[in-house]
């Protein structure tokens, strides 16, 4: 199922952010948010309502559409894969609104990784998060249906949650591409490995991902990743070895999309790249 949700308006003198809904199944909507902006890097939010319990919230910049949406939507709870402002955004007004719980894993570094203090692309993109209270995350949820299991990698708050009934897992950033990629800073590519692997062992048929793909063969999706991540990590590890630098490490590991990298470097500051990959595994070696 796909209806639009809203007509297009002003915002930062751009086009509103815009809305559509996918039923997985019954009691599960995929809830697809963009801006102008975001479509200009062919990006989407998607956050998941699974039954009462919202998995993710969006950024702040989707909040004109996702708000109102949720305003008609019976909500009893917010679980957050991580806390990155792409996902957290709006877990303030909603949890004021529905005088709702907001659930993190380690809530104590919600300010880390940059959310403090963002950095000018990521607030182009996202906006500020709107503020909010975390709680430390339950092992489940929905009445046990819903199992959280921390998996970090991406980031050190990430979670994923594995809906028991359907086989469903909705894993936030842990599954974009299929293979190695550009990375942030404050990523780790050996937690990310050994995460993949224990989503995994969940055995999930789909993996619903928190930016608008929706695999089958979910488990054997996890695995390949975890497989060429894996296999970028000992590259890297045998390249450093020989003594080669972390500049020729990069082109060695990642020979096609120089150009495309380099301009994604320098828009993030340093802070997204494939660089980041490479420093990361050297920092575990």
């Amino acid at each position: 199922m796909t209806t639009p949700a809203m007509q297009p308006l002003r915002w930062l003198g751009q086009r509103a952010p815009h809305m559509t809904l996918r039923e997985i199944v019954p009691g599960v909507l995929q809830v697809r948010l963009q801006t102008w902006v975001m479509s200009r890097i062919h990006f989407i939010a998607t956050p998941y309502l699974v039954r009462e319990t919202l998995i993710d919230t969006g950024s702040s910049h989707l909040g004109p559409v996702l708000l109102p949406w949720l305003a008609s939507q019976r909500i009893h709870d917010i679980a957050l894969t991580h806390h990155h402002e792409d996902h957290s955004g709006n877990a303030g007004p909603i949890a004021q609104a529905r005088s709702c719980p907001v659930w993190l894993t380690r809530p104590d570094l919600f300010q880390t990784e940059g959310v403090a203090d963002i950095p000018f692309y990521r607030r182009l993109f996202w906006g500020r998060p709107h503020t909010y209270d975390p709680r430390p995350m339950p092992p489940h949820l929905l009445g046990g249906d819903l199992v959280a299991l921390p998996t970090p990698g991406h980031s050190a708050t990430h979670t994923v949650f594995f809906l028991t009934t359907e086989r469903i897992l909705f894993s936030g950033d842990l599954l974009i591409s299929l293979g190695a990629s550009a990375t942030m800073r404050y990523e780790d590519p050996d937690a990310l490995v050994r995460s993949l692997h224990a989503a995994a062992d969940l055995e999930p048929r789909l993996v619903c991902t928190g930016h608008g793909h929706i695999h089958e063969r979910g488990a054997d999706r996890l695995r390949t990743k975890a497989d060429r991540v894996e296999a970028a990590i000992l590259t890297v590890r045998s390249l450093h070895a020989s003594g080669r630098p972390a500049h020729s490490i990069v082109k060695e590991v990642f020979p096609r999309g120089i150009l495309e990298d380099e301009q994604l470097r320098v828009l993030t500051g340093g802070e997204f790249s494939r660089r980041c990959f490479v420093d990361a595994v050297l920092r575990n070696t």
